[in-house]
């Protein structure tokens, strides 16, 4: 609650229009078209749906950020979104040496005038990268001789602390950034084809050696390649439980689970509450994943 007073705060500081410092840019931007820019961070304590300008439709849920990289623009179809707007001249030989170890985040920023490259994060709102945001919006609607200094070394924290987690929060369907990154390629691959990859195929089809694999997922990730494997099909079944009107039989088949019964009880597990469920509160409030299920509730979909 402390946290969405928070963000209310934000959004009345930004109710005459946008603020900029430092050559940073914050607004609050509601439906409609959009600008692009040199580099854009979108992020929202709300549902969200994007059309970018290669007509791809990107889905922000609560506590989601989109880095963007393209001069094009988009269009905000459904919610409101916060946009830091980042000019070429902020990123300079200070800000990449202290980025030089955050290499997904690195190799975004170094791309010269991409047409349009992303990356997508999901995180809660109460989350610790959650406040370096807010402490961000703040620090602009502040504005004072001390701001620069403190956007440069705010937006460092935050990079570094969506580096810290991509493991576990990067949207692997949602992000084209992986491509150049030896490790996000075999990600991109897995969220491609989360349906049917296993640890074998996608050994085969980069060259590795099975066992190699999968002690390089573990040191890499901190998790094995069925445990990712499964956080991107859960991914996909929120995506699918939000934005269409399949079936929960339907959805779970096309994930990959052969059982709906098994695909019930895991996603009750992760999230606290059925399929069904889920998707009737999203029609009440879109809030993200319910933290806890109704005591009485069972695993029917």
């Amino acid at each position: 609650m402390a946290q969405r007073g928070a963000w209310n705060l934000v959004l009345a500081g930004l109710a005459a229009g946008p603020v900029q410092a430092g050559g940073v840019t914050l607004e609050a931007e509601g439906p409609g078209e959009h600008p692009g820019g040199h580099f854009l961070l979108l992020f929202t304590p709300e549902s969200v749906r994007l059309r970018l300008r290669s007509k791809r439709t990107i889905p922000l849920t609560p506590g989601s950020f989109l880095l963007l990289r393209s001069r094009r623009g988009y269009q905000v179809e459904e919610g409101r979104v916060l946009a830091l707007r980042y000019p070429a001249a902020f990123f300079d030989g200070l800000f990449f040496s202290q980025l030089a170890d955050c290499r997904i985040l690195f190799d975004l920023m170094r791309l010269e005038d991409p047409e349009e490259e992303f990356l997508c994060f999901d995180y809660r709102s109460g989350d610790p990268v959650w406040g370096c945001a807010l402490a961000l919006c703040r620090e602009l609607l502040t504005g004072d001789s001390f701001t620069p200094k403190l956007l440069h070394c705010g937006t460092v924290q935050l990079f570094t602390l969506l580096q810290r987690g991509f493991q576990s929060h990067l949207s692997v369907s949602r992000s084209t950034m992986l491509r150049d990154n030896p490790f996000g390629q075999l990600l991109k691959y897995m969220g491609d084809h989360y349906d049917t990859v296993t640890l074998t195929d996608l050994a085969r089809r980069f060259n590795y050696n099975p066992s190699y694999l999968s002690a390089y997922f573990r040191r890499v990730t901190g998790e094995t390649f069925s445990q990712k494997l499964y956080h991107i099909r859960m991914e996909q079944a929120l995506w699918a439980l939000e934005h269409t009107d399949r079936a929960v039989q339907d959805i779970s088949q096309s994930l990959g689970f052969r059982e709906k019964s098994y695909f019930l009880r895991r996603f009750k597990a992760e999230y606290g509450c059925t399929p069904s469920q889920y998707r009737r509160r999203l029609g009440k409030s879109k809030s993200g994943p319910p933290e806890l299920a109704d005591k009485n509730s069972g695993t029917s979909g």
